[in-house]
Order: C-alpha cells, then structure tokens, then sequence
C-alpha cells in the first residue's frame, strides 16, 4: 500500500439544477401511450 504525501483530497459533487422546456412533450407522450394500452387492453373490441 502507498499514498502520495502533500496530496489533499477535496470533496464536491456535480450536480447541476437545470429547467427542461420540453419535458412537457415526454410527460404528454407517456401519458398518452398508457390511456392507450389502458384502451387496447381493457376496453370491448368492436366489430365494424
């Protein structure tokens, strides 16, 4: 085992706090993709 003398550890992390101005396009896209398979799964098909 060695260690390097005259070395000081600094301690910090990089996190970042930043807005997104296009979650609200995921958000709606996931959204819709579960009340379709809530339609194609729990709902009577339809004979046309």
């Amino acid at each position: 085992i060695f260690s390097i003398a005259g070395y000081n550890q600094r301690y910090y992390t990089g996190l970042q706090v930043t807005s997104d101005p296009g979650v609200w396009v995921v958000y709606a896209g996931f959204i819709m993709m579960i009340i379709g398979c809530f339609i194609t799964f729990f709902m009577s098909h339809q004979r046309l």
